[in-house]
């Protein structure tokens, strides 16, 4: 009799607990600068599922679940649809992209400043086995931790391009920065190229 009862009390305490988890939760903060021209604050899910992982392979961005534009102080709101692991990106036109892990999130929270760092061109070409202009292929590039604009609770976002034909992409760069990177197309998985200071280099 004792072993029925607990069998059948537990959905029941499940059900009762369920519903507390599905309640949307309250993100807010402040970017830096404020009025950076085309600033706009997202939330994105923290791990990728199947989906989402191909189109980051093919270099396309991940919808976000939220979004919001800043308003003319710099402060921000995103509404989460619930608990659970995410990252917010914020972005502007002629800034890097800054972006910070959400572990966890269970209830209402407020995020330190953020201050967008100023960003310039940097070009890459990729070459092919032979040395000739490789198109199509995808490159991400990460800031160095040596020489980034990390804190603790913001850093610098990956970046993504794709190759034209004449091998030639552009991604954006804070001053002073150090990126590492890397080709994400199958066939060329993983090779690797790190930034000097000047704004162009060839990544074989």
């Amino acid at each position: 009799m004792r072993h029925t009862l607990g069998t059948a009390a537990l959905p029941l305490l499940v059900l009762l607990a369920a519903p507390a988890w599905t309640e949307p939760v309250r993100v807010s903060g402040r970017i830096e600068p404020a009025g950076a021209p085309g600033a706009v604050v997202e939330l994105l899910p923290q791990i990728a599922d199947h989906g989402q992982a191909v189109r980051l392979l093919d270099g396309q961005a991940a919808p976000p679940l939220a979004a919001a534009r800043p308003a003319a102080d710099g402060t921000f709101e995103l509404i989460a649809p619930g608990p659970g692991f995410y990252r917010i990106a914020v972005r502007a036109d002629g800034f890097l992209e800054m972006t910070s892990s959400l572990q966890a999130l269970i209830e209402e929270k407020e995020m330190p400043p953020v201050r967008l760092p100023r960003a310039a061109a940097f070009e890459l070409t990729v070459l092919g086995p032979s040395g000739e202009p490789a198109a199509g292929i995808v490159v991400r590039a990460d800031a160095a931790p040596e020489r980034s604009f990390t804190t603790p609770d913001w850093f610098p976002a990956p970046r993504r391009a794709v190759s034209a034909s004449d091998g030639r992409l552009s991604l954006p760069k804070g001053p002073g920065e150090k990126l590492v990177a890397t080709v994400l197309s199958p066939g060329f998985l993983g090779q690797r190229s790190t930034s000097p200071r000047r704004r162009s280099q060839s990544c074989a």
